[in-house]
């Protein structure tokens, strides 16, 4: 029997867009699955459109917040009550593919080893025509950048090790759990285009970029001291190096040459990169 998947789709005046949402799941070539729609108390129609689906197919499982709590509260709130033995989360503007999941989970039961799978997706415009193919990296670069995107699958056995979404870290908090996940447990890219994430000017990506920008600054404070005690390659650290202090506007070829030749005294690379991020800790 196939294992039942848990999607959780958290909604907050999602009413444009919502129904192609649902219908990207429900229309999966994969049928075992749970729809999780949590609505953080939106003021448009969404209520309406999700309780129409729901009376529709009894896989929809349906709650609301008793107050408005962002993406993170929303996503512990599902996921507190799912019951897949894989988990996964999508967005009330996006697109699975049709065969989306059923890809995403044979490729984990293939790779046992695997505790979370990635895959590439297509960027479309609000009117849902394709502007260009996102190709996922590599697991390496997780360390500075958010490579594992829109569209991934994990296990449920992942999640009960890593706990919860962090929900002090609005607008980051799927990076800061990928980077977590990525701590203890393989990630593989899956080079497959299965889902389409929609640009639009009402996007959080859009019209908070700056506090985004901001956000991952500090989260890369955060794990510094992670990296810290981890046996980094110095190839790797210095692409971290590098990355972090271009981040920072931080442009000094001197500095840049002096913290590569340093590569082998951690400890002093680790200051450096903790005065790059003093003055974004003290904001």
């Amino acid at each position: 029997m196939d294992k039942l998947v848990s999607i959780v789709l958290p909604v907050y005046n999602g009413e444009k867009y919502l129904a192609q949402s649902i219908e990207s799941v429900l229309n999966q070539t994969y049928k075992n699955f749970e729809l999780i729609i949590v609505n953080d108390c939106s003021t448009d129609s969404s209520e309406e459109i999700i309780l129409k689906y729901k009376s529709q197919d009894d896989r929809i499982v349906y709650i609301k917040n008793e107050a408005n709590s962002k993406l993170p509260k929303s996503l512990n709130n599902g996921f507190a009550i799912a019951k897949g033995e894989y988990f996964t989360w999508t967005s009330d503007d996006n697109m699975y593919h049709i065969d989306a999941i059923d890809t995403m989970v044979g490729f984990m039961e293939q790779h046992t080893d695997v505790g979370l799978v990635y895959c590439d997706f297509n960027m479309i415009n609000e009117e849902g025509e394709f502007k260009y193919k996102v190709t996922v990296g590599n697991p390496e670069e997780q360390k500075y950048k958010n490579t594992i995107g829109a569209c991934f699958l994990y296990r449920r056995s992942v999640a009960e090790n890593v706990g919860d979404y962090d929900t002090s870290l609005f607008l980051v908090e799927d990076y800061e759990y990928w980077l977590r996940i990525s701590l203890s447990y393989r990630i593989s890219p899956l080079h497959m285009c299965l889902y389409d994430y929609r640009w639009h000017n009402d996007s959080l990506t859009l019209t908070r970029s700056t506090e985004v920008e901001q956000s991952v600054a500090r989260l890369h404070w955060k794990y510094l001291t992670e990296y810290e005690k981890s046996d980094m390659p110095e190839n790797e650290l210095f692409e971290y190096l590098d990355f972090l202090m271009k981040y920072c506007n931080q442009q000094s070829e001197r500095i840049r040459i002096k913290l590569k030749f340093s590569l082998k005294h951690k400890k002093y690379v680790i200051r450096e990169l903790r005065k790059l991020f003093s003055r974004i800790k003290s904001k």
